[in-house]
């Protein structure tokens, strides 16, 4: 086994560690270990005073982890230092935001959280075995058809030293762009084959939102600040809340879900969606409870309208990928070849999602290591597999630089940066669907 060899299969396991659930094991157990001696809360819904909060962009620096065995060691920007494991789950179903607190001392690791939409734990990472039907194979040596995206809008950028992440979902006659420190959306109109957007606004907010998704309705949700409930816990809450941008409450927290930032630090791209029921974690388990019930504009609960949103899995096979939408027969296995310098990204490639026509796109970059001096750099050759309802499919390869940023049902979002703007364009109109 040469040195490109052994870096795939470093790769390869690291990735397999991540989507694994044997964290759950290791945090039973810590709470075993609190659960002899340590203390509680109250269970109850409380409301919670707003100091401490920060953007969930800085959750990283904010709180340190450090695994020593079972256990996880929290550290506080004050230096205070704390073993305790706190679960938090769903909050009521009043618009007005919430918090439910569970005793850490009696929660299993794989409790359910409450929910008004389902009961089953949404971070949930354990996906059935997926049948592989046709295999719609992808080379780095033989790369597919390029394809030149046409750019629709150009969003100047905000500084952003820190590079933090910017925020794209797909509604359902716009797409939403949030940017890291800058508390505003803009939200530009689209149409395809208009050739340009047909509209742009913005809209200010009370949070600046990550890992967003828009819809249905005028109602955009993602992660906000995060937050720490417990005054005496080094644990942070992350925020997964919903907020309008149209309407009397424009801009404002409407409702709000309570998430662990054990699991909820360093997701894919495009890790949420719709489901029927709200907002859906797609990264772990798309047919687990929703994240967070939908909402009107005015914070009152809203039922999904129309075709139920496909629920796709997704299964890893050695290097190669499976992908099942659930309910149907439909499946495809995508055979993927990168390139032996290739590392992949540290957290990897976000997991397969929907798109217009009820096709199913997968995208991933299969070229050269861009940085072969960092570990999980860049890489080059971005393309996407455009996964059809007859089981067939094919892959497209992107211009170097562009990537998916943003699919759901209605469609898929493009885009590159420049080192002054943000460029969008629409998969429609480079592969419309039929």
């Amino acid at each position: 086994m040469n040195d490109d060899d052994l870096r795939r299969s470093a790769h390869d396991a690291q990735r397999r560690a991540i989507e694994s659930t044997d964290v759950d094991a290791g945090l039973a157990e810590v709470r075993a270990r609190i659960a002899s001696g340590g203390s509680s809360t109250i269970v109850g819904a409380v409301d919670h005073p707003p100091a401490r909060r920060w953007p969930v962009w800085a959750a990283a620096g904010a709180v340190i982890a450090v695994v020593i065995g079972a256990g996880v060691i929290f550290t506080r920007p004050d230096g205070d230092t704390t073993i305790r494991i706190v679960d938090v789950p769903t909050p009521s179903g009043s618009s007005a935001p919430t918090v439910l607190l569970l005793p850490s001392t009696t929660v299993p690791a794989t409790s359910a959280p409450t929910s008004t939409d389902a009961s089953t734990d949404p971070s949930q990472t354990t996906q059935p075995s997926l049948p592989p039907t046709q295999t719609i194979s992808v080379s780095y040596a033989d790369p597919p058809e390029l394809v030149e995206p046409r750019v629709i809008a150009s969003i100047p950028l905000e500084p952003n030293p820190d590079r933090n992440p910017l925020s794209v979902a797909i509604g359902e006659n716009e797409i939403a762009v949030s940017q890291p420190g800058t508390p505003t959306v803009t939200l530009i109109g689209y149409e395809v084959g208009a050739g340009t957007a047909t509209s742009e606004r913005t809209v200010e907010v009370a949070e600046v939102l990550n890992s967003t998704v828009f819809g249905p309705g005028d109602v955009l949700y993602g992660f906000g600040d995060i937050t720490f409930t417990d005054p005496e816990s080094a644990v942070p809450d992350f925020r997964f809340v919903a907020i309008p941008l149209s309407g009397d409450r424009q801009g404002q927290v409407v409702a709000e879900r309570l998430l662990s930032a054990v699991r909820y630090t360093e997701l894919g791209p495009g890790s949420f969606g719709h489901g029927v029921g709200g907002v859906i974690d797609r990264a772990r388990n798309v047919k687990a409870a929703p994240i967070i019930g939908y909402r009107d504009v005015s914070g009152a609960p809203l039922s999904w309208a129309g075709e139920p949103p496909p629920l796709i899995g997704s299964e890893f096979n050695g290097l190669d990928l499976s992908v099942v939408v659930f309910g149907t027969d439909l499946t495809w296995n995508l055979a993927i070849d990168r390139s032996p310098t290739n590392d992949g990204d540290f957290i990897g490639p976000g997991p397969p999602a929907p798109t217009s026509g009820g096709r199913v796109v997968y995208s991933v970059n299969v070229g050269d290591d861009l940085t072969p001096n960092q570990d999980f750099g860049p890489s080059a050759m971005p393309v996407v597999a455009i996964l059809e309802l007859d089981g067939n499919g094919r892959w497209i390869r992107l211009p170097d630089g562009w990537s998916v940023v943003a699919s759901d049902v209605w469609g898929t979002v493009l885009a590159r940066t420049t080192d002054t703007t943000l460029e969008l364009a629409l998969l429609d109109d480079l592969v419309p669907p039929g």
